[in-house]
């Protein structure tokens, strides 16, 4: 499993070491996006390595089963938005104990668990779309639509719209009170186990997907 997900890095450790210059640059604009932006923008660089160099075809040689293949690339995700999380975090206090300038939103630990709960729904979400369609475009084209149709609903929901304007800061955070707007009477633990419940169940639909695609 070590060896998949270095696999996974190794391919695309350019890019992976070249959006670490995003969070900096994010930190004049809400954490969240610019969060969820990095982890989307490198999932999309992942499955478009696997389409350019044919990497499937090449897994399926080897010994080892397309659940295998599809567990590496699901923890690697999920082990580079914990990264990603964690470094934002350490940027802002770095903006705001080091260089005394007003950083973002510092994150609460409540707001990590949401975080990375709905990092998992969204992995469980969009990364089968890329085993369901033999199209790299289709899927991109489909999950360009959710993610526009979850962004409208979470500004919906969260902000008041005053006089035909939105108005917001590097200070806002979204997620959060997008989250115990919808589920009012859940606590963090049942959004996480939901969460990681849809992770696990999506881990073996995009092996199924996976199987029936390279027969």
């Amino acid at each position: 499993m070590f060896s998949l997900v270095m696999k996974d890095y190794y391919i695309d450790r350019s890019v992976l070491v070249g959006m670490l210059v995003l969070p900096i640059l994010g930190m004049g604009f809400i954490l969240e996006f610019t969060y969820f932006l990095l982890i989307g923008s490198i999932i999309i660089s992942l499955f478009y390595s696997d389409s350019k160099t044919k990497i499937e075809v090449f897994n399926t040689s080897l010994p080892i089963t397309s659940l295998a293949i599809v567990k590496g690339r699901y923890l690697f995700i999920l082990l580079l938005a914990i990264f990603l999380l964690v470094f934002q975090w350490g940027i802002a206090l770095i903006f705001d104990f080091t260089l005394n300038i007003s950083s973002p939103y510092h994150y609460q630990w409540e707001d990590l668990i949401i975080i990375l709960s709905v990092v998992l729904g969204m992995t469980a979400v969009l990364v089968p779309l890329f085993y369901l369609f033999k199209s790299l475009y289709l899927a991109l084209t489909i999950q360009f639509l959710l993610l526009l149709t979850f962004s409208i609903t979470v500004f919906e929901v969260v902000f008041q719209v005053q006089d035909g304007w939105i108005y917001f800061d590097n200070q806002t955070i979204l997620l959060p009170p997008f989250i115990r707007e919808i589920m009012p009477f859940q606590g963090l633990p049942v959004i996480a186990v939901i969460a990681a419940s849809s992770y696990y169940l999506s881990i073996h639909l995009s092996s199924r997907l996976l199987q029936k695609r390279l027969r």
